[in-house]
């Protein structure tokens, strides 16, 4: 009886120590695996910092990069301001207009195509014969074509300007990663294609470096031209009239 006991006894120290050791084993093998995945990190992160400071745009491509900005703040600025005198020349000749146009008795100026068969406000809404005798408007009058070119230029203007002020948002954001001092030499190459793709013709024409016998023409002869009507193809919501159209 004494035998059996004893052989319970050893056998279960031997399940303990068996049981300890195992634990002792696994304890062991998620040490190593956890230092082997500190070292793959730090070695990620070694190889990481290395590769982007190979990568990192010199001191010389992002002071080159810079001065191109530079230009391109220059160049937008001059667009602007070229715009805006051509958006006052515009403003003023349509002022104009309206000072020239017949008037109705409910103050609406009042525009006769071409043809003298419609008439048109100055939002675009068509005023019928049964409104007005279009006999009382004078044949000095601007016509609906002329005040819907004026309109067509004051879009096309309004329209550059804001595609200006686009590019010119581009250009601060470029500057401000180029400036961030963690740059790579494949985001400013890219930064560099964006924006060169992005310049405006307004913008383009101030830059000779980005001239182009192709580039088109400036608004400037549009907004200094007489008031000779052209096709009316218009942005401005206003209908585009064909002659002999029924009112």
């Amino acid at each position: 009886m004494t035998d059996l006991s004893h052989h319970f006894a050893s056998d279960e120290t031997s399940r303990h120590s068996e049981w300890l050791r195992q634990q002792r084993w696994f304890i062991k093998a998620r040490e190593d695996q956890e230092r082997r995945q500190r070292e793959d990190d730090k070695f990620d992160n070694d190889m990481e910092s290395l590769v982007s400071a190979a990568l990192a745009a010199t001191d010389e491509a992002i002071k080159e990069f810079t001065a191109k900005l530079d230009r391109y703040d220059e160049a937008t600025v001059m667009a602007l301001m070229e715009n805006q005198r051509q958006l006052d020349e515009v403003n003023a000749h349509i002022e104009e207009m309206l000072n020239q146009a017949f008037v109705m008795p409910d103050g609406r100026r009042v525009f006769l195509t071409k043809d003298r068969t419609q008439a048109f406000d100055e939002f675009g809404n068509a005023v019928s014969s049964d409104e007005l005798d279009f006999n009382d408007i004078t044949p000095d009058k601007p016509t609906w074509e002329q005040w819907l070119d004026l309109a067509h230029q004051r879009d096309e203007l309004t329209d550059e300007r804001r595609d200006i002020l686009e590019f010119q948002d581009k250009v601060d954001a470029a500057r401000e990663k180029a400036s961030s001092g963690k740059i790579t030499e494949k985001e400013l190459e890219e930064l560099d294609d964006e924006l060169a793709g992005a310049v405006p013709q307004s913008v383009r024409r101030h830059m000779p470096e980005l001239a182009d016998a192709n580039d088109e023409p400036s608004l400037e002869s549009g907004a200094q031209a007489s008031l000779a009507p052209t096709n009316p193809q218009t942005r401005t919501g206003l209908p585009i009239i064909e002659p002999g159209m029924p009112g």
